[in-house]
């Protein structure tokens, strides 16, 4: 499964990101932001349990509530205005 992930991670997060501060309420959930060059904040969630999670991504005036199936990886990107 590794294999995949970082193929998904490596769609979105591009040469010379960086990794930003990020938080999570919850063991079931992994996430990580990357700032990209061109200003836009790349956040990757990884739900590692069964069941579906809720969860909700904020960043300054952003907010996005996601849902995340069963042992699914999803993609969040804030583009910079």
């Amino acid at each position: 499964l590794s294999y995949y992930y970082i193929g998904h991670i490596s769609k979105f997060v591009k040469p010379g990101a960086k990794i930003i501060a990020s938080s999570c309420y919850s063991t079931d959930l992994e996430v990580v932001a990357f700032k990209n060059l061109d200003g836009s904040i790349v956040c990757v969630l990884l739900n590692r349990n069964d069941r579906p999670m809720q969860a909700i991504i904020r960043s300054n005036d952003y907010i996005q509530e996601i849902t995340l199936d069963g042992h699914s990886i999803a993609t969040a990107i804030i583009k910079k205005n």
